[in-house]
Order: structure tokens, then C-alpha cells, then sequence
């Protein structure tokens, strides 16, 4: 059995008793238990300041990128209107319109004729004023761009930088759709016209801009159940 031996007042040498021991060690393994509690615990704050830091940063990041690439490319230019209207969901609803001759005609039928309508009023060319504003619109977008590549998850660097650079060839698309419509053979079949390529690149830009901000959405909806690295930012 451990013995601790101390020297008395007067010299002589005494055994202190078992439970004198047992008291030592349980308040040595409280005071450790202590120490270790405090430390973890603010490990643990730490760690939640960083979560709530970087949530934060990152929603910030996604909301000014995606303000941003809707005002590089707004509504208000028909050439958009068109591919925007193009992806419409049909109708739910099972219903119909009547006439002033008393002809019901099918929501479907409704539908499709709008579509038409707004085709028909769809611009193969986006307008003198959008290009006279759009350097502006790039830079902001740019920028917003700089925000996500410092803050932002992998995937959304990624797809933003793709983005942008959809943007840059949209401002220079009156000199890359010729450039590009010689890339396909005079023989070949079904060439695209400059209206098809332009729609092409608006309806690109506006796939990718819908995918980030589900995705966006979806990083930020999880993000408070993922580890923290923050050196995982470049």
C-alpha cells in the first residue's frame, strides 16, 4: 500500500493515513477534470464564433454575387424576356377561359399563345443602352465575384468564376458571335444563326445563375453541420 511520509514539528517521522490519500488524488482528478472542461469548452465557443463567422461572410458573399448577375442581365432587355419566358412552368390549375362568344379554350392553349406573343416581341439583339451600361454592371459583378473566390465553398468559386466569365462574353458578344458562327463548316447542316448563338449564351448565363443560388442556398442550409478549416480558403 502507497504510504506518504512527512516530517512532524518535532522531527519525527509520520504516515499519512489512506483516506488522507484518497482525499489528495480526488481533488487532484477534480481540478484536472476542471482544467480540461474550461479548455474544451472554450475550444468549442471558439469554434462557434468561427461557424457563425464565416456563415455570415459567406451569405453575404452569395447574396452581393447574386444581386450582381441579375442587374449584369435584367429583365428589362427582351432578348432576356424571351429565354426567361421560354422555361415557364405550364399552369397547375385545370382551367380555362371563356370567350365573348362563349368558346372555352384550355389553359394550355393560353399559355402557348403567350409564349408566341412574347417570342414574337423577343429581340435577337440586346439593346444600345444595355451596352453602354454594362461595363459598369461587369465591374460590380467582378467584384462580387472577388467576395465569393475569398469567402465562398469550392463549388461556388467555381460556377461564379464561369459565371463571370459568361458576363465578359456577353459584353463582347457583337464581336464573338461572328467569330464564332465561323467555327461551324459552310456544308454543315442547321448552323446557328447570330439570334440562336446570342440566345444560347443568355440561357447559359441564366442556367448557371439559377444553379448558384441553389446552390447557395444549399451551402448555407448545411453549413452549421460541416467541420470549419478555414485554411481551406484561397
Amino acid at each position: 500500500m502507497l504510504e506518504l511520509v512527512h516530517r512532524g514539528a518535532n522531527g519525527n517521522n509520520s504516515t499519512m493515513q489512506p483516506p488522507v490519500i484518497a482525499a489528495i488524488v480526488t481533488a487532484t482528478v477534480a481540478l484536472i477534470t476542471a482544467a480540461f472542461t474550461a479548455v474544451n469548452s472554450q475550444r468549442q465557443h471558439h469554434r462557434s464564433q468561427q461557424n457563425n463567422w464565416l456563415h455570415e461572410r459567406r451569405k453575404d458573399a452569395y447574396l452581393h454575387f447574386i444581386d450582381a448577375a441579375r442587374a449584369f442581365l435584367p429583365l428589362t432587355e427582351l432578348a432576356v424576356q424571351g429565354e426567361v419566358h421560354s422555361d415557364a412552368e405550364p399552369p397547375t390549375d385545370d382551367f380555362g377561359y371563356i370567350t365573348t362568344d362563349g368558346d372555352l379554350i384550355a389553359s394550355e392553349t393560353v399559355r402557348t399563345s403567350a409564349i408566341l406573343y412574347i417570342a414574337n416581341l423577343t429581340s435577337a439583339e440586346l439593346s444600345d443602352e444595355w451596352y453602354q451600361k454594362v461595363p459598369g454592371k461587369l465591374t460590380e459583378l467582378t467584384a462580387a465575384w472577388d467576395r465569393v473566390h475569398m469567402n465562398g465553398d469550392e463549388d461556388l468559386r467555381v460556377l461564379a468564376r464561369e459565371i463571370n466569365n459568361l458576363a465578359h462574353c456577353l459584353l463582347k458578344s457583337r464581336q464573338l458571335i461572328p467569330l464564332e458562327q465561323k467555327q461551324f463548316s459552310p456544308e454543315e447542316e442547321n448552323v446557328p444563326g447570330r439570334a440562336e448563338l446570342l440566345r444560347m449564351n443568355i440561357r447559359d448565363y441564366h442556367t448557371k445563375t439559377k444553379h448558384f443560388r441553389e446552390k447557395a442556398r444549399e451551402d448555407l442550409d448545411t453549413f452549421a453541420a460541416r467541420p470549419v478549416r478555414l485554411s481551406q480558403r484561397t
